[in-house]
């Protein structure tokens, strides 16, 4: 019985192993197609699934690893790709959006130069109390709060609000004699606090937002000071914080374009060492 029984067992297994092996050619097929039709996360799942439930049939894996490796370069490419239109379409909005600005930058003191919409440059804002907006070519957006008069307020935040009573306030910026000074010329006193969209309490986007509402602007201090943004004002920070946008769209565009190069490169030269594997080993 038990020389019966062995050569039984043997063809059993036998059976099994090429069952296994159809059922693993199946979905590797089943792979392939999808990768040739352009569905990449499907074929990828079909991979997964030869993997995770056949893991002995070693052939149908290695292939399986090889395709895996043809729709990680498709991806990339496609990746890569995408990235060159987008950022073809954002250089020309910037670009478009640049000509209502004005660039400047002190080349002995700044590493990065930066963005003023033209309504807002200091030669236009002499003595008035306004917000100036300015963006940095990396896409970093920080607001001002300039105020000039002939007492001092000491304000160290602002506030603005619509008519309703919806508003927005900043943090409470503390004076540091660098980005936030005050001093005082032939009896004027002159004050400015500069916020970013970490501490501005979301007053930028909040002028963005209901830019064709009137808004009031409060300065708070020591004392209080109110004023109305004006039309050309809250057009000129809206404008800021789209050119903004697109800016900081740009950079991360740049990084994943960079990125998808990188893996590029790598899935090649993988590719080129398995051929070269493959070719000595013949």
């Amino acid at each position: 019985m038990k020389k019966i029984l062995f050569p039984i067992a043997f063809l059993c297994l036998l059976s099994a192993c090429s069952e296994n092996q159809e059922k693993a050619e199946k979905i590797y097929n089943s792979a392939l197609s999808r990768f040739e039709q352009g569905d990449y996360n499907l074929a990828k799942r079909d991979i997964d699934s030869i993997r995770n439930n056949y893991p002995k049939e070693f052939d149908v894996i290695r292939k399986s690893i090889r395709l895996m490796r043809k729709i990680e370069f498709q991806e990339q490419q496609r990746n890569f790709a995408y990235c060159d239109s987008m950022l073809t379409v954002y250089t020309n909005k910037s670009d478009s959006l640049k000509k209502q600005f004005q660039f400047q930058i002190d080349k002995e003191y700044d590493q990065i130069g930066r963005y003023v919409q033209k309504s807002l440059t200091l030669d236009r804002n002499l003595n008035h109390n306004y917000l100036r907006a300015e963006v940095f070519e990396n896409g970093t957006l920080q607001l001002i709060s300039v105020y000039n008069g002939t007492s001092p307020l000491n304000h160290n935040h602002i506030k603005v609000s619509l008519k309703d009573g919806s508003y927005a306030e900043t943090e409470a910026i503390p004076y540091d004699g660098g980005r936030n000074y005050r001093f005082k010329d032939e009896g004027m006193y002159h004050e400015r606090v500069t916020y970013n969209l970490k501490n501005d309490g979301g007053v930028t986007g909040f002028i963005a937002d209901f830019k064709d509402q009137p808004i009031n602007l409060l300065f708070i201090g020591d004392k209080k000071e109110a004023t109305s943004l004006l039309p050309e004002q809250k057009k000129a920070i809206a404008q800021s914080v789209e050119l903004s946008s697109y800016l900081q769209s740009m950079q991360n565009l740049i990084e994943e374009r960079r990125l998808a190069e990188a893996k590029l490169n790598l899935l090649k030269k993988k590719e080129e060492e398995l051929a070269k594997k493959e070719s000595s080993e013949k």
